[in-house]
């Protein structure tokens, strides 16, 4: 999953891989089967199934 293409996120089996294109930091929340994330910097929410 792509959000303006400053963060990927990835599912590897249980463990959620984080690869950051730049600074920026995103709060993440992992609920199955939905990742939950926050981004301040956009002020937005993704809401996505793992």
């Amino acid at each position: 999953m792509t959000s303006n293409g400053f963060f990927v996120l990835k599912l590897k089996g249980s463990f959620l891989e984080n690869v950051f294109m730049n600074n920026q930091w995103i709060y993440l929340t992992f609920i199955p089967p939905f990742i939950i994330v926050y981004s301040e910097l956009f002020e937005s929410i993704v809401l996505t199934y793992s």
